[in-house]
């Protein structure tokens, strides 16, 4: 890990491993660009078919995604507090923050996770994801649609504060 001091450093895992297959990187610099082809290949040790790892990629695509989405959307919530347009009660539970959790839940309050604890679960879906060359099992799709579906509520119910 590389740190700069007042930097963030990028979140781990940063998206899906690309699939075998023929690429191009570009590279551009003082506006002027560079490309060359390259081959990236399986590692031949790995049992994995080709269909296995697009079934992992696209799961994996789809779960970093939704992390972009739910840190974008936790900014816009954080934000709208700052500026006053939102109070404190509406950032806590959309975006989360403060003591929520057992706490709320053992006082009978909403169960209903916050954009963090729901970008929290879909970057440890992706580590799993990512953990083996193979397709995602059964479990890991269904936590995985799960979480997507918890973000959706939050996305829906943040759309509709903004209106």
């Amino acid at each position: 890990m590389s740190t700069v001091f007042g930097r963030n450093v990028p979140s781990e895992p940063e998206g899906p491993q690309a699939t075998p297959g023929s690429y191009q990187v570009r590279l551009t610099v003082d506006g002027k660009s560079y490309s060359q082809p390259f081959t990236l290949t399986m590692d031949p040790r790995v049992k994995a078919t080709a269909e296995d790892l697009h079934k992992q990629f696209v799961l994996e695509a789809r779960l970093a995604q939704a992390m972009q989405e739910a840190n974008q959307a936790a900014r816009e919530i954080h934000e709208a507090r700052a500026s006053g347009r939102i109070g404190e009660d509406v950032e806590r539970k959309l975006a989360g923050g403060g003591r929520r959790g057992a706490e709320d839940d053992a006082l009978g309050g909403d169960p209903q996770p916050t954009l963090a604890q729901v970008s929290g679960n879909l970057s440890q879906l992706l580590g799993v994801a990512d953990s083996a060359d193979a397709a995602p099992t059964t479990q890991l799709q269904h936590a995985a649609d799960q979480t997507l579906a918890q973000l959706q509520a939050l996305l829906a119910q943040w759309r509709k504060v903004k209106q």
